[in-house]
């Protein structure tokens, strides 16, 4: 699903308004609509309810005005609060304004009060608690400045109130592109989102402000939407399934491609069988593990799936310098590459990895150590023949743009904007909404995986999905996209039968079939997934 920026969807309200014709009337009557069968959807009985909705003067006010309509439609008890004098009410606001007040059959069912400066404070949270839900129609997706003086405390009240509140298209006072509050914000219970879900909107960090998010057409045209090239999209089943078919009898392992592995070490030979095993659980045809001749010796005796290739090592058992002709030479054939976990640091796994991202013909998935060892030298990258796919976790991330970890968590989506531009790579930049972005400029942010997979191992099963699915000839970003949100899934699967702890790697392997099976069968979402059904226009 595409996630505009407030800019953006802007743009699409003026271009559906002044080159479609569709009247801005109609817009909002479809937003305020909308929003009210939210309301009636998590709030009814209706009768039983008394809405208090506060307006601010701009559009945003108005939406809240259709909604005061359509409840007193209802015989819902509404009282309006307006933070300002009605005769500043402007546009399509005041229109809504009259319209409501000239409906003599509505008149019992509705009051208006004005409610303007910090004087009438008190008697805002006396409404406040007389109401037994809020509409919170103040202050839009426009806001740039902190909410400060009467808003903030009119907002700081309502909060306090207790009551549940419904936002309307953004709760008033959070950046709509950052997810954070501008000063005071409104904590929604709900929010419902007009014509599509905002950036900062998705982002977990947001919850707290945003509470259940749904999303409503409002009526503006797909044509509208496609113009404005919008390049961050929410990562949603919807967008996977295609991308995982069923597989047809005529098939065999060759079918299915042959993914190599480049990793490990003496020391660290499980992230390499890890990152193996998962390529074979999500379907990789076949998985050759190239590992250095010393660490040969200690492969499990029952892990028996795998093809080996001992290349040459270090006496301290790392990948020697010396291995890249024999591993460039144990490509040919393969559908894509592997590179980095578990294989430890040196100045000859540094010059091995380099030498790799300049001379690999094939796809190349670089993780862990891979990354470590590539962050000296990545002038390499503006070499590559071949598409590069880079992992990080955020501290990874920060030896490879010289950024602190702390910057690169402050604005996630900034990193990887800057970084692609810079380095036209497939970036992951893993975590909490794990991101993808393209050499192209796309952004996905991923709707899966929660806390209990904060534990070793995870990003080298991560990195052995995505490298079997690209050898299963999914197109490379879907591969990428399709491979950070199962392995959320399985981590989402654990967290529904066992909780938010205890979560090994290798658990994660024994969920990855179960869990595609689940999405090609279009199974109901993982409650913890922040990942609802787009049904009837809503989420």
């Amino acid at each position: 699903m595409q996630l505009p920026t407030a800019a953006q969807m802007r743009e699409a309200d003026r271009q559906a308004i002044e080159g479609h014709r569709i009247p801005s009337l109609f817009l909002m009557e479809n937003a305020g609509q909308g929003a009210f069968q939210i309301i009636e959807k998590y709030y009814s009985p209706l009768k039983d309810q008394r809405v208090l909705v506060v307006v601010g003067k701009g559009n945003n006010g108005g939406d809240g005005l259709v909604v005061a309509r359509h409840l007193a439609q209802h015989a819902v008890p509404v009282t309006i609060v307006l933070l300002m004098p009605a005769d500043q009410l402007k546009g399509d606001a005041l229109i809504n304004y009259e319209r409501l007040v000239a409906n003599r059959r509505l008149k019992k069912h509705f009051q208006i009060k004005e409610m303007t400066d910090e004087g009438s404070l008190s008697t805002l949270q006396k409404e406040a608690s007389a109401a037994t839900l809020i509409v919170d129609a103040i202050l839009g997706t426009g806001l740039a400045d902190p909410v400060t003086g009467f808003f903030a405390a009119v907002i700081q009240g309502l909060n306090d109130s207790g009551r549940p509140i419904v936002a309307l298209d953004i709760p008033s006072g959070l950046d709509a592109d950052r997810g954070v509050p501008l000063g005071e914000a409104i904590r929604a219970h709900h929010t419902v989102a007009f014509g599509l879900p905002k950036i900062g909107e998705v982002f977990r960090h947001a919850l707290d402000w945003v509470g259940g998010l749904h999303v409503v057409d409002i009526g503006i045209p797909k044509e509208v939407v496609s113009s404005l090239h919008i390049e961050v999209s929410w990562v949603m089943e919807r967008e996977i399934v295609p991308h995982l078919p069923v597989r047809k009898p005529q098939t065999h392992k060759g079918t299915y491609g042959h993914v190599l592995v480049v990793a490990g070490s003496v020391n660290k030979l499980g992230a390499a069988l890890l990152t193996a095993k998962a390529a074979l659980r999500t379907g990789a045809g076949l998985v050759t593990l190239a590992l250095p001749e010393l660490a040969f010796e200690k492969i499990p005796s029952d892990f028996l799936e795998v093809m080996y290739e001992p290349v040459p090592s270090t006496p301290e058992g790392l990948f020697s310098e010396t291995a890249l002709p024999k591993i460039l030479e144990i490509m040919e054939g393969k559908s894509v590459v592997a590179v980095g976990p578990g294989m430890g640091m040196d100045r000859g796994t540094e010059a091995l990895v380099q030498g790799l991202v300049k001379g690999s013909t094939i796809p190349l998935i670089i993780d862990a150590d891979g990354l470590n060892n590539l962050a000296g030298g990545l002038t390499s990258l503006k070499k590559a023949r071949a598409p590069i796919i880079l992992t990080p976790h955020p501290g990874e991330m920060s030896r490879l743009s010289q950024r602190g970890v702390q910057e690169i968590q402050k604005d996630r989506l900034k990193t990887v904007q800057d970084w692609v531009r810079q380095y036209p790579t497939y970036l992951v930049l893993k975590g909490d909404q794990t991101l993808v972005a393209t050499p192209e400029g796309e952004i996905y942010i991923n709707s899966t995986g929660n806390a209990a997979m904060a534990t070793a191992g995870m990003g080298d099963v991560l990195t052995g999905i995505i490298a079997a699915l690209m050898a299963q000839k999914i197109p490379l970003k879907e591969a990428v996209v399709s491979g950070v949100y199962i392995h959320g899934c399985a981590g989402d699967l654990f967290f529904e039968e066992k909780g938010d702890r205890g979560l090994l790697a290798s658990e994660i392997l024994d969920n990855l079939p179960r869990v595609i099976r689940k999405i090609q069968a279009g199974v109901p979402k993982f409650k913890n997934s922040h990942n609802c059904n787009l049904g009837s226009g809503e989420k």
